[in-house]
């Protein structure tokens, strides 16, 4: 599975506008519950690639925010201790090539 970017969700939405709302109502970090959202929507991604203990796949998420420490650690935790940067090592692009 291929993932560019990450997918947001929608801010027009009514239910997105209603949360915004109520957390700066209440001084909740809208940006916060946001982030959550998007990175549900990559975690029930991985989910539909890996469902069982002896599945596999590659699952390539192709997004510069990656690097930062939250989106890698806010990943399934099934994946993320597998998580390569294949900018920083090249070589892995063969583990990859294998898998595939």
């Amino acid at each position: 599975m291929v993932i560019v970017g990450i997918p947001n969700a929608d801010i027009t939405d009514i239910k997105i506008e209603l949360k915004k709302r109520h957390c700066e109502r209440t001084n909740y970090p809208w940006w916060d519950y946001y982030n959550y959202l998007t990175q549900m929507c990559v975690n029930q991604a991985i989910g539909r690639v890996i469902r069982d203990k002896n599945d596999y796949g590659a699952i390539i998420l192709i997004d510069e925010r990656y690097r930062s420490d939250w989106h890698r650690n806010e990943c399934s935790k099934t994946v993320s201790p597998w998580m390569l940067m294949l900018q920083e090592r090249p070589e892995e692009c063969e583990t990859v090539n294998r898998l595939c």
